[in-house]
C-alpha cells in the first residue's frame, strides 16, 4: 500500500482563514493494491506510544530543594520531584527544609529514605545536607 500526501482545493473563504482550515481539508490518498483505480480518502494516522512499542517514557523523581524567601535572604524546601519540572515546580511530596542563614534544617527522614529506597537521586546539594544529618551515608 502506498500513501500519497494531497492537498484539495480551497475556496475563497477558507483562503482567509488561518492554517486550521488548511489542516482540517488535508487528508492522505491511499491507493489499494486490488484495485488501482479506487482512492480512499482517510485521516493521517495519529503516532502514539501505542505505535512505538520499544519506546518506553519514563519519568525520574530526584530529590532537590526549592527556593522561598526575599532577595538575599534565601530560605529553601527539600521536595521530591520529577527531574524534567522546573526548580519551583509543583513538587510530589514536602520532605523538610533548610535555613542556609540560620544554619537550621527540619527534615522528615522516614520520608527520604522511602523515596531513595523508591529510586529517587538527591542533587549534590541535598546529598550533601542529608549526609550532614547522618540520613544518608
Amino acid at each position: 500500500m502506498t500513501a500519497v500526501s494531497l492537498s484539495l482545493p480551497l475556496d475563497k473563504k477558507s483562503e482567509k482563514n488561518d492554517d486550521d482550515a488548511r489542516d482540517s481539508r488535508r487528508r492522505d490518498v491511499v491507493r489499494r493494491k486490488n484495485s488501482p483505480n479506487s482512492l480512499t480518502y482517510t485521516q493521517a494516522p495519529m503516532r502514539t506510544a501505542k505505535a512505538f512499542p520499544s519506546l518506553k517514557i519514563e519519568n525520574r523523581v530526584v530529590i532537590r530543594f526549592t527556593r522561598l524567601g526575599r532577595k538575599r535572604q534565601a530560605f529553601y524546601r527539600l521536595v521530591a520531584i520529577d527531574s524534567k519540572k522546573r526548580r519551583d515546580g509543583l513538587p510530589l511530596e514536602l520532605l523538610g527544609w533548610y535555613d542556609p542563614l540560620k544554619k537550621e534544617s527540619s527534615l522528615n527522614a522516614p520520608a527520604i529514605k522511602a523515596w531513595i529506597a523508591k529510586g529517587a537521586k538527591p542533587s549534590e546539594t541535598a546529598g550533601s545536607l542529608l549526609k550532614k544529618a547522618l540520613i544518608i551515608s
